[in-house]
């Protein structure tokens, strides 16, 4: 065994990012990836089938089909062998899938509209997901029921709502649009995950257009808010306060997935033109545009333990810094001496 060699994010690092796989396994569009905890296996979702890779080794593993249902929002559980997804049609179901066996171990039903939103509390079996019925529905993998164990419900708001744990787990965040006669403004509350139904207990009005992606930075430092027109607000996460706003990249309505690097030093996101941009925190200066996809870039995620990123069109690109990409990625030993963060 090789000794792992921690290395440090840098702008220079990210600059230099190099597409050192790219798998063509897909038919259709890529619409959602995910790394498992343990940063050891990347899944990638298209509307029919779920690829799963060992990134360690740059090879596919297997691929699932599910092609009764279209499927969409896949994520890791806690447990690198299964994973949560939504169907795309009626009735829309959340399906807690093992990869191990390729069986749906439970079918979460409750929903009556599409469900756009799907995030895993990061301590527990706790996960919540937003849907176009108007409702925010909390949920818990060992249940022994296939209902949720909570609900928000906003459909008199008649609005599109996302929601995003906090890393304690103890706190959720729900940013939706709210209109009155012709004024619409997004407004983002705050709520206490064990006292949700007591309602919110912080909340601010944001001034951008609608909501699409909303996440929290790992340090619990910052608050990700991403809009379908090429905006991406970064807010305090305690006061929410408003601490730079990312823009000069395309996006035309598309629900294209932002995130931080591991460090939350750094942005990263797709766009409609395939471009990745990444940009550095807490200023917003953007340090980086990475060329490569042909297409959209819909997803685009950082490995939580090494220095590797995914992003995906109908392709998935592995990417990794330029003085590692001369290094064998079936040598897993010696990848991994050079990656770890």
């Amino acid at each position: 065994m090789h000794e792992e060699q921690e290395v440090e994010i840098t702008s220079e690092q990210l600059q230099s990012m190099k597409m050192c796989k790219i798998f063509k396994d897909h038919q259709k569009d890529i619409n959602a990836i995910d790394f498992s905890k343990d940063g050891q296996y990347l899944v990638s979702c298209d509307d029919q089938a779920l690829n799963v890779y060992d990134v360690h080794q740059g090879k596919k593993m297997r691929t699932l089909y599910n092609k009764a249902k279209e499927i969409d929002l896949v994520k890791f559980t806690h447990h690198n062998s299964c994973v949560l997804c939504v169907t795309k049609k009626e009735p829309y179901d959340i399906y807690y899938w093992s990869l191990h066996d390729n069986q749906i171990l439970k079918k979460f039903t409750g929903h009556t509209n599409i469900i756009h939103w799907l995030d895993l509390s990061p301590v527990s079996d706790d996960f919540l997901s937003c849907s176009m019925d108007g409702t925010l529905r909390l949920w818990n993998l060992a249940s022994e029921y296939q209902t949720c164990d909570g609900l928000l419900d906003l459909s008199a708001k008649k609005t599109f709502c996302v929601a995003a744990f906090d890393p304690s787990g103890y706190v959720f965040a729900v940013v939706f649009l709210e209109q009155y006669y012709c004024i619409s403004n997004n407004w983002l509350y705050l709520y206490d995950f064990k006292k949700y139904h007591s309602g919110s207990f912080q909340s601010k009005k944001i001034n951008i257009s609608q909501v699409k992606c909303i996440k929290f930075s790992n340090n619990n430092k910052y608050i990700l808010c991403s809009t379908g027109d090429g905006t991406i607000l970064i807010l305090d996460a305690y006061t929410l306060d408003t601490i730079c706003e990312l823009s000069d990249f395309s996006n035309q309505g598309s629900m294209i997935e932002a995130g931080f690097t591991p460090d939350c030093n750094y942005v990263i996101s797709g766009s409609e033109t395939g471009t990745i941009h990444i940009w550095s925190l807490p200023l917003g200066t953007q340090i980086a545009r990475l060329e490569g996809h042909q297409k959209r870039c819909k997803v685009v995620k950082f490995c939580p333990t090494h220095f590797l990123m995914a992003s995906g069109c109908r392709n998935l690109v592995l990417w990794i810094p330029d003085q590692f990409s001369n290094e064998n990625m079936n040598n897993n030993n010696s990848r991994r001496s050079l990656m770890s963060i």
